[in-house]
Protein backbone atom coordinates (compact mmCIF):
# COMPACT_ATOMS: atom_id res chain seq x y z
CA UNK A 1 0.00 0.00 0.00
CA UNK A 2 2.78 2.44 0.94
CA UNK A 3 4.66 1.57 -2.26
CA UNK A 4 1.58 2.43 -4.35
CA UNK A 5 1.26 5.79 -2.59
CA UNK A 6 4.96 6.44 -3.16
CA UNK A 7 4.68 5.61 -6.86
CA UNK A 8 1.73 7.99 -7.24
CA UNK A 9 3.71 10.66 -5.39
CA UNK A 10 6.72 10.14 -7.70
CA UNK A 11 4.50 10.50 -10.78
CA UNK A 12 3.08 13.75 -9.38
CA UNK A 13 6.61 15.03 -8.71
CA UNK A 14 7.69 14.02 -12.20
CA UNK A 15 4.68 15.77 -13.75
CA UNK A 16 5.38 18.96 -11.81
CA UNK A 17 9.06 18.75 -12.62
CA UNK A 18 8.26 18.40 -16.33
CA UNK A 19 7.19 22.02 -16.10
CA UNK A 20 10.70 23.08 -15.09
CA UNK A 21 14.21 22.78 -16.42
CA UNK A 22 15.06 19.04 -15.99
CA UNK A 23 14.14 15.87 -14.14
CA UNK A 24 15.98 12.75 -13.04
CA UNK A 25 14.89 9.53 -11.40
CA UNK A 26 16.63 6.34 -10.46
CA UNK A 27 17.11 3.28 -8.31
CA UNK A 28 19.63 3.10 -5.46
CA UNK A 29 21.40 0.36 -3.52
CA UNK A 30 23.56 1.22 -0.55
CA UNK A 31 25.18 0.30 2.74
CA UNK A 32 24.58 2.03 6.09
CA UNK A 33 27.05 1.96 8.97
CA UNK A 34 24.53 2.37 11.86
CA UNK A 35 22.54 0.21 11.92
CA UNK A 36 24.81 -1.85 9.69
CA UNK A 37 22.60 -2.98 6.84
CA UNK A 38 21.91 -2.66 3.16
CA UNK A 39 19.28 -0.35 1.74
CA UNK A 40 17.35 -0.16 -1.51
CA UNK A 41 15.45 2.85 -2.71
CA UNK A 42 14.18 5.30 -5.27
CA UNK A 43 15.27 8.84 -5.95
CA UNK A 44 13.71 11.61 -8.00
CA UNK A 45 14.91 15.12 -8.63
CA UNK A 46 14.13 18.19 -10.61
CA UNK A 47 16.09 21.15 -11.79
CA UNK A 48 15.19 24.51 -10.38
CA UNK A 49 15.24 27.85 -12.11
CA UNK A 50 18.71 28.48 -10.63
CA UNK A 51 21.44 26.90 -12.81
CA UNK A 52 23.23 23.86 -11.28
CA UNK A 53 20.72 23.59 -8.37
CA UNK A 54 18.38 20.62 -8.10
CA UNK A 55 15.70 19.51 -5.63
CA UNK A 56 15.98 15.84 -4.60
CA UNK A 57 13.56 13.37 -2.97
CA UNK A 58 14.56 9.88 -1.78
CA UNK A 59 12.80 6.89 -0.25
CA UNK A 60 14.99 4.11 1.11
CA UNK A 61 14.07 0.76 2.69
CA UNK A 62 16.64 -0.78 5.04
CA UNK A 63 16.61 -4.49 4.31
CA UNK A 64 17.56 -6.13 7.62
CA UNK A 65 15.10 -3.97 9.58
CA UNK A 66 11.66 -2.59 8.89
CA UNK A 67 13.05 0.95 8.90
CA UNK A 68 12.36 3.30 6.01
CA UNK A 69 13.75 6.76 5.34
CA UNK A 70 12.31 9.67 3.42
CA UNK A 71 14.66 12.56 2.67
CA UNK A 72 14.59 15.81 0.73
CA UNK A 73 17.57 17.89 -0.21
CA UNK A 74 19.16 20.51 -2.38
CA UNK A 75 21.88 19.34 -4.76
CA UNK A 76 24.44 21.60 -6.45
CA UNK A 77 25.85 19.92 -9.54
CA UNK A 78 27.95 20.87 -12.55
CA UNK A 79 28.26 18.55 -15.55
CA UNK A 80 31.81 18.37 -16.90
CA UNK A 81 32.00 16.05 -19.90
CA UNK A 82 30.64 12.66 -18.85
CA UNK A 83 30.99 13.45 -15.12
CA UNK A 84 28.67 15.51 -12.95
CA UNK A 85 30.13 15.91 -9.43
CA UNK A 86 27.78 17.28 -6.78
CA UNK A 87 27.29 18.19 -3.14
CA UNK A 88 23.97 17.74 -1.38
CA UNK A 89 22.46 18.90 1.90
CA UNK A 90 19.06 18.03 3.32
CA UNK A 91 16.88 16.53 6.01
CA UNK A 92 14.74 13.46 6.44
CA UNK A 93 13.00 11.06 8.74
CA UNK A 94 13.33 7.39 9.63
CA UNK A 95 10.33 5.29 10.64
CA UNK A 96 9.00 1.73 10.83
CA UNK A 97 5.39 2.39 9.86
CA UNK A 98 3.87 5.49 8.30
CA UNK A 99 1.78 7.32 10.89
CA UNK A 100 0.39 10.77 11.57
CA UNK A 101 1.83 10.56 15.10
CA UNK A 102 5.05 12.51 14.76
CA UNK A 103 6.57 10.94 17.89
CA UNK A 104 7.11 7.71 15.89
CA UNK A 105 9.65 9.37 13.60
CA UNK A 106 13.39 9.83 14.04
CA UNK A 107 14.58 12.95 12.19
CA UNK A 108 18.01 13.56 10.69
CA UNK A 109 20.01 16.03 8.66
CA UNK A 110 22.57 15.04 6.08
CA UNK A 111 25.39 16.32 3.94
CA UNK A 112 27.11 14.43 1.19
CA UNK A 113 28.47 14.30 -2.27
CA UNK A 114 29.22 12.13 -5.21
CA UNK A 115 29.20 12.03 -8.95
CA UNK A 116 27.02 10.95 -11.84
CA UNK A 117 28.96 9.14 -14.57
CA UNK A 118 27.03 9.47 -17.85
CA UNK A 119 27.18 6.27 -19.91
CA UNK A 120 24.66 7.75 -22.39
CA UNK A 121 23.36 11.33 -22.71
CA UNK A 122 20.19 10.43 -20.74
CA UNK A 123 21.55 7.62 -18.50
CA UNK A 124 24.04 7.81 -15.65
CA UNK A 125 25.49 5.76 -12.83
CA UNK A 126 25.60 7.58 -9.49
CA UNK A 127 28.19 7.03 -6.76
CA UNK A 128 27.29 8.72 -3.49
CA UNK A 129 28.36 9.11 0.16
CA UNK A 130 26.17 10.80 2.80
CA UNK A 131 26.79 11.64 6.43
CA UNK A 132 23.49 11.46 8.33
CA UNK A 133 23.19 13.00 11.80
CA UNK A 134 20.39 11.65 14.01
CA UNK A 135 19.72 12.79 17.57
CA UNK A 136 21.33 9.63 19.01
CA UNK A 137 23.73 8.32 16.30
CA UNK A 138 25.64 9.37 13.21
CA UNK A 139 25.44 7.22 10.09
CA UNK A 140 27.40 7.07 6.85
CA UNK A 141 25.63 5.75 3.78
CA UNK A 142 27.47 4.67 0.64
CA UNK A 143 25.28 4.05 -2.40
CA UNK A 144 25.31 3.42 -6.12
CA UNK A 145 22.44 3.87 -8.52
CA UNK A 146 21.24 4.01 -12.11
CA UNK A 147 19.50 7.22 -13.23
CA UNK A 148 17.53 8.47 -16.21
CA UNK A 149 17.72 12.21 -17.03
CA UNK A 150 15.04 13.99 -18.99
Amino acid sequence: MALKKFIVFIFIILFISSLVFSIEFGFLAGKNTKPSNTALGLSAGMGLLIPMVKFEFELMNQNSTDLKTIAVGIKIRKKIGSLAPYVVIGAGTRFEKFSITFSNYDYFTYIGGGTHFYVLPLLSLRFDVRYQSYSDINNVRLSIGAFAHL
